[in-house]
């Protein structure tokens, strides 16, 4: 069962290797299931079912060009909304958004790394939901 995100294409499916299911981070963002759940699941859900996946307690990992992802995603609808990033959010960390990283690190006084650590990551979002309260 294909899952399409602004940045890729993954999927829910079953697997040769049974006993990796919930035991290794083997996957590049498919979900791995046993064979008879994945079959039971596809015979069950409707095609078009949204899909929403929950990581409790994810740790946070620096956002770097090459990455890929919502968090990635999220970090470019946040520059948009402040002005820094002009095109669409699609989850890729590419040039585009190292140059908005770059230029809000500058205009906040911030060392110039071009990379999203938690506490650069945790200011663009007080900001952007400061930006939002005000409209």
């Amino acid at each position: 069962m294909g899952l399409n995100v602004p940045w890729g294409q993954y999927g829910i499916h079953g697997t040769k290797y049974p006993w990796c299911v919930g035991k290794q981070n083997a996957s590049h963002g498919c979900i791995r299931m046993h064979n008879k759940s994945a079959k039971e699941l596809y015979d069950t859900i409707p095609h078009g079912t949204t899909v929403t996946i929950v990581q409790k307690n994810r740790p946070f990992k620096e956002l770097k060009s090459g990455d890929v992802g919502s968090d990635v995603q999220k970090v470019q609808k946040a520059l948009k909304k402040l002005g820094y990033f002009h095109d669409w959010p699609s989850g890729k960390f590419q040039d585009n958004l190292k140059k908005s990283v770059i230029k809000f690190q500058k205009d906040n006084n911030i060392k110039v790394t071009g990379k999203v650590n938690k506490s650069l990551y945790n200011l663009i979002m007080k900001k952007y939901e400061e930006k939002l309260g005000n409209g």
